[in-house]
């Protein structure tokens, strides 16, 4: 280890903690191997640590609570189907999941603005605070 490599700051790890900076490159590596392999446990890690990272990116992209949760939860979702054409570059997982969210937004924008609706959501369905629609699974591992 150089000096160089000693005052790198420490990088957060998927299931919190931190690591020396090299360590969590390797450790996000392993996750992805993982996460390809369908663990349930790691796929779990992975929704439980950014989740709520991932429903704030689409709050602040959207103003609307319940098109935010729908953007998160099908950001999962497509990150499961996606998984095998996804390779590890040592960018953060977290990255990769901020970019599907984000093509999520764009895609569902662009469709609900040229049918007048400026949510994800049925039109009016965040100004009259409808609850958020129950999002299901129902993928296997």
């Amino acid at each position: 280890m150089t000096a160089r490599d000693s005052q790198l700051t420490p990088l957060p790890l998927l299931g919190g903690g931190c690591a020396p900076a090299g360590v969590g490159l390797v450790a996000e590596e392993e996750i992805v191997r993982q996460l390809k392999t369908r663990s349930l446990a790691t796929w779990e890690m992975l929704f439980e640590g950014h989740f709520d990272l991932v429903y704030r990116y689409a709050l602040g992209r959207l103003f609307c609570r319940e098109a935010a949760e729908d953007v998160a939860a099908a950001t999962f979702d497509r990150a499961l189907r996606t998984i095998n054409s996804y390779s590890y570059r040592g960018r953060p997982i977290l990255a990769w999941l901020y970019g599907i969210a984000g093509n999520i937004v764009k895609g569902d924008r662009a469709d609900n603005w040229s049918t007048g609706n400026g949510c994800l959501r049925a039109p009016g369905a965040c100004a009259r605070g409808a609850a958020p629609a129950t999002y299901v699974s129902t993928r296997e591992f």
